[in-house]
This record gives structure tokens, sequence and C-alpha cells, in this order.
């Protein structure tokens, strides 16, 4: 009778639990978003992969920020995670290195075993990321698609150059 009585408990506990979570799913908080998609080239290629960050720059109206994955070059955000009209800072980023080996397969030193890679270098220039120098303005009126063509600072250039003679 105990264990019926704990397994009911148990069922009411995760009924109430799924019953919260629910009631805070969806894209109805009252605010006018818009979808945001686009594409994302660095070198005149399509960014195999990283992420893209807005981040509200105006002082009027709701703060909403938003960011999505970057895979072959093009990103979107759907409307119910959208951004709401107004100035945004743009921040793009793409970490690499090599990665960590699988389970059970040898590892780089100091590396461990099926993880990516342990402070991983950032592949974009600051002035796109950290030190981001690109914006954007989400209209209503939209279309809201923002292409990005993200060059390579001289500096990494001559270090990519001298790379390759070697």
């Amino acid at each position: 009778m105990r264990a019926y009585l704990v397994n009911i408990r148990w069922l009411l506990l995760a009924s109430i639990a799924a019953q919260v979570g629910l009631a805070g799913c969806g894209s109805d908080d009252g605010l006018s978003r818009y979808p945001i998609s686009g594409t994302v080239k660095y070198d005149g290629k399509p960014l195999d992969k990283g992420m893209i960050q807005f981040f509200p720059t105006g002082t009027t109206g709701p703060a909403i920020a938003a960011g999505a994955t970057i895979a072959g070059g093009e990103y979107a955000i759907p409307t119910a995670e959208g951004l709401v009209a107004g100035p945004y800072k743009v921040m793009i980023s793409s970490v690499g290195g090599k990665e960590r080996a699988a389970p059970g397969e040898s590892t780089a030193e100091g590396a461990m075993p099926g993880l990516g890679p342990l402070n991983a270098p950032e592949l974009i220039p600051a002035k796109y990321n950290a030190k981001s120098e690109l914006n954007i303005t989400v209209k209503p009126e939209g279309p809201n698609v923002f292409d990005f063509d993200l060059e390579r600072t001289k500096r990494e250039a001559n270090k990519k150059e001298v790379n390759k003679k070697k």
C-alpha cells in the first residue's frame, strides 16, 4: 500500500511539473517578433559552422536578444524566438582546432577523450564578435534577411600565407 502511495505521489508531481512547464511554452509574450535569416561567408566561402547573436542597442522598447547556429553558411531564427523591431549589434563566432579522439581512441597529449578542443581558438576576427562592428536594424515591414561577408584581417591573412609556405 505504501509503495502504491509513493507511486501516486510521483505521478502527481510529474503531472504538475509537466503542466507548469507547458504553461511557459509558446510565443505569446505580447511582443511583435519577426523572423530573422541570412547567410554568413568568411573569405568568400560559406561559414561551415558557428554562432550568430543579436544584442539590442536601442534604449526604447523591450530588450530582446537572440541567437542561432550557423550551418553551411546559413542561419535562421523563427518568429516564435525572433527579434522585436529595432537596432542590434551582431556578433559572429566560430571556434576551431583539433577535435579530441572519441572514447577508446588515442588522444593528443593533455586532451581528454570524447571532448571537443580544449581552449579552441576563435577563427573569426574580433571585429565581428568580441569587438563587433556589425549592426542591423529589424523592421516590422521586413523581410529581415541579413547576409554577412566577413574577411580576414591583414594580419590573419599574412599568418595564413606564412603557414602555407611552411
